[in-house]
This record gives C-alpha cells, structure tokens and sequence, in this order.
C-alpha cells in the first residue's frame, strides 16, 4: 500500500497507538530501532527502552523527516536502478550464470518503499495478516494534516540537491555547498536553490540520508569525517581548480554509483582481457569483477597497482607476453585516469596536463 494514501484509508480510531506498536516489537527489532536514537540498551529494560522509544517517537518533525528522507531515497533507489541497468559491459553483462536470487517470478526486482520500512523498523506501523501496512493512530493523524503540496515540493528540492551532493561527495570528497548549489542552478529550470534552503532541507531529513553530511558549510564524504580529516584536505586543495564534467549530469550520475560514469573504459578492458582466459568456476567467484573493483578503488587512492595481490591474481591468468604486456598498460591507464580527491576530481594525467604535478 502507498504511504501516501494511508490517511484516507483508515478511522483513527480502529488504529493501534504507538505504545501498543512498539509493545508488539520483538525484543531485537526494538534495541535497534532504539539503538538508532541513541536510547542505552546495555542494561534490557525493555520497559524503560519501549517508553523512552515512544517518547522520541511522538515527535512530529521525526515523523516528517522520515516521510521526507523516505520519499528522497526511494526517487534515489529508483534512479539507481536505472542507471545500473544501463547497456555497458563492465559489470553487468553476464556477470553470474544463475539466476538472480532477488527476482521475482516475473524477473522483476522486488521494489523496496524506504518509507514504510523506515515505519516499520520504529514502530509507526505494522504489516496485518493481509500484508497491509497499518499505520499508528499518531502517524495517521499526521499523515492526515501533512501539507502534502509543500512536502511534494521540499522531496523535489531536497531530492536534486541529495542527487548532486551525493556524487560531489564521491567524485570530489569535499566540496563547498555554495560551489555545488551554483552548478546546480546551471542545469535547473527551476528558481534557483538557495545554499541556505539546501542545508535547512538536508538537515531536517539528514538522520535518513546516507554517504555524505554538510559541515561548515562543505559537502563531505564519510570517509572524511573521521579525525575532520576533511580540514586539511581543504587546505591542501585550495590552489587547484576543480574538475567540471562535460555533462553535469554526470556529476548526479556519480551519486548513484561512485565509479559511473568515469570508470568503465579502463575497466571494460580489463574485462574483455581477463574474461576468456578465465574458467567458469573463476567467473563464478567473482573474477575478475571483484579484483578490478578492488584496484580502481586503490587507484582512486593513488596507489600503485601492479605490486598489489588482485593484480597479481589477474596477471597469473594470463599466458602470453603480450596479454601481460596489454594488462600492465591498462594498469598504468586506470592509475592515470582515476579521478582522485586530491586533484579535486581532476587524474594524474590532468594535472599534469595543468603542470600541477
């Protein structure tokens, strides 16, 4: 059932409240979902957990983020899925024999609503023995006076800005919200966003956003906010210009899946020197997809790659002195070519090309 429909369907009062939703939750499910708010599970109260759970749960704007950050991951499943469908051969073209355990009958994968499983995993709701979605009497009744218009509009705000920030995170590591605002504004035909707006949208729903957070100010990758690593590299980035894909759209594309689109060619040739010489067992495992995988990533990080052990699993593979040869050259393509935070998106080769290397 959709969420969106779920206020006009039921009589508050034939719901349950949210005490008795979250007094059905089995004991695991609860400590997670009080886990996630950082409620103290280490002693099992249960009772005191259950209470200090609905207690958090009675908030309107954690409702609201929820629908909000819900309804921006499922526009970003959707588009994901499309752009993993896309008609490339690195990754995709015959992968594995069998068939994929996710499908269902009709070869279809099965959609996933991030929010009613986000419902479902606090206890705003519960699945009925029809394999309804029943919403608490709370939830209905927010849902019921919920601006609909208005939060239509903040999905599509927060929804682009979400798309773009999460491939600036990936394609740059950090970058300025007020850079990336401007080069949003470029391609919209929208008014344009207001960094501001931006960062009030993201913060409202930012529990459920994935890959990135804002921080003074600048978009950043997970991975740089350990130490607030992030700092220096600011400061160590400043004199070079940042990288622009011909496409912005690119830019998106990237948040969907953080090689696409920049990885295929080294990566695809690879594929169509590996793939033969390997058996169907090897295939079966992974190989190479999984080694390749591997090295782009240490490739992003500047490393060197023929020393590694998934280049030396893949080159044992190969018989001949030019089919070494040819891996070797590919090698020193991809460490060229991967676009690194560093350089600001820029490669080894474009720097170079800036005489900045």
């Amino acid at each position: 059932m959709s969420v969106l429909s779920v206020e006009r369907k039921f009589n508050c009062r034939d719901l349950p409240t949210l005490e008795q939703c979250v007094g059905w939750m089995e004991l695991e499910p609860l400590a997670d979902a009080a886990d996630d708010f950082g409620i103290d599970i280490s002693d099992d109260n249960y009772d005191r957990i259950r209470l200090e759970l609905v207690n958090k749960l009675k908030d309107e704007s954690l409702m609201r983020a929820i629908i909000l950050g819900g309804l921006v991951n499922q526009q970003q499943e959707l588009m994901a899925a499309a752009v993993n469908a896309t008609d490339c051969e690195y990754g995709f073209d015959d992968y594995d024999d069998s068939e994929d355990e996710d499908e269902d009958a009709d070869g279809e994968d099965e959609c996933f609503d991030p929010v009613a499983a986000r419902m479902l995993f606090f206890g705003y709701a519960y699945v009925d023995e029809e394999g309804q979605l029943i919403p608490t009497q709370e939830m209905a009744a927010f849902l019921y006076a919920l601006d609909w218009e208005q939060l239509s509009a903040d999905v599509g705000r927060l929804g682009t800005f979400n798309r773009y920030a999460l491939g600036a995170a990936n394609l740059y590591g950090v970058l300025s919200v007020v850079e990336l605002v401007n080069l949003i504004n470029t391609v919209m035909d929208e008014p344009p966003m207001k960094p501001s707006k931006a960062v009030e949208l993201y913060k409202q729903a930012e529990q459920f956003l994935d890959g990135y957070d804002i921080r003074n100010g600048y978009i950043v990758h997970i991975d740089l906010l350990e130490n607030n690593a992030y700092l220096q590299m600011i400061e160590d980035i400043k004199h070079i210009p940042l990288y622009l894909p011909q496409e912005l759209d690119d830019l998106a594309l990237s948040g969907y899946d953080e090689d696409f689109p920049y990885a295929f060619k080294p990566m695809d040739d690879l594929v169509r020197l590996l793939r033969p010489r390997l058996s169907k067992a090897e295939r079966c495992d992974g190989m190479p997809y999984a080694q390749i995988d591997e090295l782009f990533r240490r490739a992003k990080k500047g490393d060197e790659l023929l020393p590694l052990p998934e280049a030396q699993m893949l080159l044992s593979c190969l018989k001949t002195n030019q089919q070494k040869a040819r891996f070797r050259a590919l090698l020193k393509e991809m460490e060229d070519g991967a676009r690194r935070w560093e350089y600001r998106g820029h490669s080894a080769a474009e720097m170079r090309a800036l005489e900045l290397l």
